[in-house]
């Protein structure tokens, strides 16, 4: 796991006050202050190095700053106010940025644009491992700065890193700041609250997942589910329905050790020397890449409980997936699997060689599926096993989040930290390379958005869900103790209870952005209905957004000369109405509908189940082993057996849709548009078939990929519109709605409509929840009249505001017309449009 940000392209975050042993927020260790000196030592040494190429002190602090912002390796344009705002407020009037000069062997910076310029850092990336020692020690690039200007210097003619007397003046002056004992008088940190707007861009710094387990390997840019941590897990699962993650299981030991499941790759991750044996480490754990941070009750519940650092980084990587933001997330009662290979065990985590059985065996913090990942189902050739963090150690983590002061979670002994920096939204994937164009345009709308969030409705709801007794009930209040850590972040200021929210977006599987590390995007809906209850602000969705989805699907199969027929699609009633006729409950319905949509298999009796969808070496009566439907069916059902029939009965014909309209797309319609192997849906997401295991896996990864895609490129259209529109701002992604200020007009459904080619897209306004949903959390009395039936709550959902369908003539001359895509503010087509004010 790894904090956004953490990579050495972050500011100082302020100065911040490392106190002695007698401290309370202590860990069971003793006080780390040789590590302390040893931190203030290189970061002297890297500080007159740099002072001694620029000559002023007032530059010394632009670099840090810069180096902050930029990062190492490669050139990057930025703003001058990107810079400035990681600047403090004097030296901000005091410096002219055009001024600065290139330094050989540090940086360079070239002048692009009226304020705009490239920056590059170059030998032994100097500046940006100051920086890093800066945020480390908790100072701010001033307090840097003014300890090199304050230090005894060497005597004249003397360079700076020949007189080591003179570095440890400067290492005394930088201990002094980081233990709070000067520089108190001048305030808190180098940036204020209003200072830290900043368009810096981030790079993904987790690995790239397929399908929910986790791959080797960088994916091209713009193809299916690269670019992020997050990528393709949220979604669907590999049989395309919700996965029961609700099992409190007992790590259950596999018949075979993990040292049976091959070898021998090409290690990249120099070995530990001596150590080659089996069962030995012989690869040193990445110190950056798991990077994470947390209260002093965190890092004690981590020390107790962790056996080994390989076992204490799983833990963290596991712990940052289930923080990932789920599409109707808060509906399961845990977490799903995460695959994680043996070698990604090996070389960065440290793991033994060839037994990593004893990172995860008997462990009290990490459950693992007894079964490895059947052989090329992901690529891994069977090398790959499934985790999760039990349901209960997961509340429990929850719980232990307060306390101003941070500590790092991944060193093997205690270090004290800063609190983390707010997170800013993506620009570009882990290899530097930008999304394709309608998605990087909406995300550089969304950089500087802020949108306004009530705490007392999250809070009241945390409480309410305490107070409730049941296993659902508690997975609910830990999702939300973590979404709302993440909104305190990202909050600039809090004023009368609403907290202005940064936002911070990722791209993920398909084309949908998330909410980086959950946040106000994944809380349940009848928070959300209380959480945005503002004046101004309106939750816009897309009406029956996958079942408008497949018949546009349709539409684009007929251009290859493709006909299906949707009308079962057409003809269904909807969850409440099918809730109704048959009794079953609403969530089932729910989840049975989304999975069919992906293509999920649907028996229609627990016999078959046993018979046919449970492989010949797993027990068929463990219901862990059974299809996700029939896992949801034995949740929910009173009589499996009566609901799985039902349920067949119901969506039989619908599934057999989705299988035509999945094989037409992975051959008919790839065959008329691919081009080098990949097709492209209307968010520009490249796929390529062959990259899933073929059957059942490929068709599900297709569906998603198109349906998705179609949802996201209209709202990400829309959000385009909002820059220059004077009727609504968009204010927050909904995956397949918006939320936005003001009222979105029917001449901008119209133009989204084009730019997306989702022409068959009604918009509708749309609560985030009904009454019932939300007394059902807060527990409140609240109930609806006795007069309104199911489909009345159904047409009040959809009713409220609807955006007329076209014509069928208005359809046929708007995908006749020209590229509605608006122009770009500053004239250049690959970059975003800038906020209107």
């Amino acid at each position: 796991m790894t904090d956004h940000h953490d990579d050495g392209r972050r500011h100082a975050g302020g100065q911040h006050n490392l106190e002695s042993n007698a401290s309370g927020d202590d860990p069971p260790d003793s006080e780390t202050d040789r590590s302390l000196e040893d931190i203030a030592h290189e970061l002297s040494i890297d500080l007159v190095k740099i002072l001694e190429a620029v000559s002023k002190r007032d530059l010394l602090e632009v670099v840090l700053a810069t180096a902050s912002v930029v990062g190492g390796g490669l050139p990057k344009q930025c703003k001058t106010g990107e810079i400035e705002g990681e600047l403090n407020r004097d030296l901000r009037e005091r410096v002219a940025l055009t001024k600065i000069d290139n330094v050989e062997g540090f940086y360079r910076c070239e002048p692009v644009a009226p304020r705009s310029y490239h920056w590059e850092f170059s030998t032994g990336r100097v500046p940006v491992r100051a920086a890093e020692f800066c945020e480390e020690l908790g100072i701010g690039y001033d307090d840097a700065a003014d300890a090199v200007a304050e230090a005894e210097g060497p005597p004249p003619g003397t360079p700076w890193e020949e007189d080591e007397i003179g570095q440890r003046h400067v290492a005394d002056e930088l201990l002094k700041r980081a233990r709070g004992q000067a520089g108190d008088e001048e305030g808190a940190g180098h940036t204020s609250e209003s200072e830290q707007k900043s368009a810096r861009a981030s790079k993904a710094d987790g690995s790239t997942r397929r399908a929910g387990r986790e791959g080797t390997g960088p994916k091209e840019s713009g193809r299916a589910g690269a670019g992020t941590e997050e990528a393709g897990r949220a979604n669907t699962a590999p049989n395309g329905c919700e996965v029961d993650s609700s099992q409190e299981g007992v790590n259950q030991p596999s018949e075979r050790s993990d040292g049976d499941i091959g070898g021998g790759h090409e290690r990249s991750t120099p070995p530990v020397e001596g150590n080659s044996a089996e069962g030995e480490v012989r690869y040193k754990p990445s110190r950056e890449r798991w990077k994470s941070r947390g209260a002093i009750d965190q890092r004690r519940y981590l020390d107790e409980r962790a056996r080994s650092q390989a076992e204490r980084l799983l833990y963290l990587h596991l712990l940052s997936c289930a923080q990932s933001p789920d599409y109707d997330t808060g509906e399961a009662e845990g977490m799903e699997w995460v695959g994680v290979s043996a070698e990604t065990m090996e070389e960065e985590m440290g793991a033994p060689y060839h037994s990593t059985r004893q990172v995860w065996e008997h462990s009290d913090l990490i459950e693992a599926d007894p079964d490895y990942v059947p052989p090329n189902e992901d690529g891994e050739d069977g090398r790959t096993r499934r985790f999760r963090i039990p349901q209960p150690v997961l509340n429990r983590w929850a719980g232990l989040g307060d306390g101003s002061r941070r500590w790092w979670l991944h060193t093997e002994k205690p270090e004290r930290t800063s609190p983390p920096a707010p997170m800013s939204t993506d620009l570009s994937d882990e290899n530097n390379h930008r999304y394709p164009d309608l998605i990087d345009r909406a995300l550089r709308v969304w950089v500087d958005t802020i949108q306004p969030i009530r705490l007392v409705p999250i809070k009241e709801a945390i409480v309410s869900l305490d107070e409730k007794n049941t296993k659902t009930a508690r997975a609910q209040k830990a999702g939300l103790q973590l979404q709302l850590r993440t909104i305190n972040r990202q909050s600039r200021k809090v004023e009368g209870g609403v907290a202005h929210v940064r936002c911070a977006y990722t791209p993920t599987f398909a084309g949908r952005i998330v909410f980086k590390k959950g946040g106000p995007q994944g809380m349940l809906g009848a928070v959300k209905a209380r959480a945005y209850d503002i004046k101004g602000l309106t939750n816009y969705d897309i009406r029956s957004c996958h079942t408008t989805g497949l018949q546009q699907v349709a539409d684009k199969l007929a251009g290859v000369g493709v006909q299906i027929d949707v009308v079962p699609w057409e003809e269904y009633p909807g969850k409440y109405a099918v809730a109704k006729q048959t009794g079953l409950p609403v969530i089932l319905v729910k989840i049975v509908e989304h999975a069919v949509k992906y293509g999920a298999v649907l028996p229609s009796s627990v016999e078959q189940v046993k018979k046919f969808y449970v492989d010949d070496d797993n027990d068929p009566d463990d219901v862990s082993n059974w299809p996700s439907v029939a896992q949801a069916a034995e949740r929910y059902a009173a009589d499996v057996d009566a609901a799985l029939s039902t349920l067949h009965d119901v969506f039989s014909d619908m599934r057999r849709v989705i299988r035509k309209i999945a094989d037409a797309l992975l051959n008919d319609y790839y065959d008329a548009t691919q081009r080098g192997g990949y097709m492209h849906n209307p968010c520009g997401v490249s796929f390529n078939p062959r990259d899933f295991e073929e059957g059942h896996e490929r068709r599900s990864k297709v569906m998603a990929w198109m349906l998705q895609g179609l949802e996201a490129a209209f709202i990400h259209s829309l959000t385009l519109l909002s820059v220059e529109s004077d009727d609504f701002n968009a204010v927050a992604n909904e995956h397949d709605g918006l939320i936005a200020e003001g009222t979105v007009p029917q001449e901008a459904v119209e133009v989204a409509r084009l730019m997306s080619g989702f022409y068959r897209a009604e918009l509708v306004e749309k609560p985030h929840a009904d009454e019932d949903e939300i007394a059902e959390i807060y527990g409140e009395d609240e109930q609806l009249g006795e007069e309104e039936t199911a489909f009345d709550r159904d047409a009040r959902y959809h009713a409220q505001r609807e955006i007329p369908q076209l014509t069928a003539g208005e359809y046929e001359e708007m995908r006749s017309g020209s590229d509605p895509m608006p122009p770009d503010p500053a004239g250049n087509a690959k970059s975003g449009p800038r906020r209107r004010q």
